[in-house]
């Protein structure tokens, strides 16, 4: 006998969307932050408007379309997703866009998740919850330009900060890095410090977080 062929082709290390949502002459490719440790898997929090019309891609100008046969669709937050070729999304708000690109053969299989807009506060700032607990999750604006509010906090410590996922919570961990959302992209062991200076939030009783996703951007207050 002799060895099957196996593909050369690896996960994609960037993956982009663009789209109505994002401005009106689809010259915005956002990139999307990468899933911690799970390659070929990336995330987006964005704002949708109402009847919102997008395509996504693993560079710029690769626009992959619902009618794309690599394409698989889940909704699970009720975006009501559509389409013909462009990808339509019915019903405006936020929705945690997710996108896992796994190798077959010698292509792609994309698998499209919407989830809700879940971000939630772990750890010492919450007197210890590290688990999806819903009394300290982030309140969702009901704009493009607003903010999302954690709760405030009841002790003093490290924020860490997630979105609510099929995964584990630290896959989609982030924190801030002067004034800008930093999502976790290394080995992260005690503390956000092992990143280096400035990624690592200390908060005490009474602080609130304020996360604005459409700029990228974040305080503490």
């Amino acid at each position: 006998g002799h060895m099957a062929s196996t593909s050369s082709l690896t996960p994609p290390k960037t993956m982009f969307i663009v789209g109505s949502m994002l401005d009106t002459d689809w010259k915005v490719w956002k990139p999307m932050a990468g899933v911690y440790g799970m390659d070929g898997q990336f995330y987006s929090m964005i704002y949708f408007d109402a009847n919102s019309e997008f395509k996504f891609g693993t560079k710029e100008n690769e626009y992959i379309g619902i009618n794309d046969n690599r394409v698989t669709v889940t909704d699970k937050a009720g975006a009501g997703v559509s389409g013909s070729d462009n990808f339509v999304v019915e019903n405006a708000g936020w929705y945690l866009f997710y996108v896992k690109a796994a190798v077959k053969g010698d292509d792609y299989q994309f698998t499209i998740t919407f989830y809700p807009a879940e971000v939630y506060l772990f750890g010492n700032t919450t007197g210890g919850s590290w688990a999806f607990n819903d009394e300290w999750k982030f309140t969702v604006p009901a704009t493009k330009d607003g903010n999302f509010v954690s709760p405030a906090m009841t002790a003093s410590g490290e924020v860490r900060m997630c979105f609510k996922t099929d995964l584990d919570w630290w896959r989609t961990e982030f924190t801030l890095h002067d004034g800008e959302i930093f999502y976790r992209d290394f080995n992260l062991i005690d503390s956000w410090t092992e990143k280096g200076d400035g990624y690592s939030i200390q908060g005490s009783a009474g602080n609130v977080i304020h996360l604005n996703f459409t700029a990228g951007t974040g305080e503490k207050k």
